[in-house]
């Protein structure tokens, strides 16, 4: 099933970059590419952290203005943790840490 979505998309000249599998004969993706899927995960964590430590999902706004505000704020919080972190020398994503 994912083969023949693969299929169909690049024939629609489409850019698929998928993960090599470890169990793959030979891998496919240049360093390029890898690069691109490094990016990905770290998206994937930060917004993966946004929606559980900072209930992301539940913000309940009654206004787009309301919505707006509090996504700015939680993004702040977690730039300024980022920040404090590289300040520190520890990872970047282990805001968590920070509140305790």
């Amino acid at each position: 099933q994912d083969f023949k979505l693969k299929e169909r998309l690049l024939a629609g000249q489409k850019l698929i970059i998928t993960p090599d599998k470890k169990n793959q004969k030979r891998q496919r993706n240049t360093q390029a590419e890898k690069q691109i899927l490094k990016f990905r995960r770290r998206i994937e964590i930060t917004i993966g952290q946004l929606k559980d430590q900072f209930k992301l999902g539940q913000l309940r706004a009654k206004s787009l203005l309301g919505l707006v505000t509090r996504v700015m704020g939680i993004m702040l919080a977690i730039t300024v943790g980022i920040y404090v972190n590289r300040l520190v020398g520890r990872p970047d994503l282990k805001i968590k840490e920070l509140l305790l």
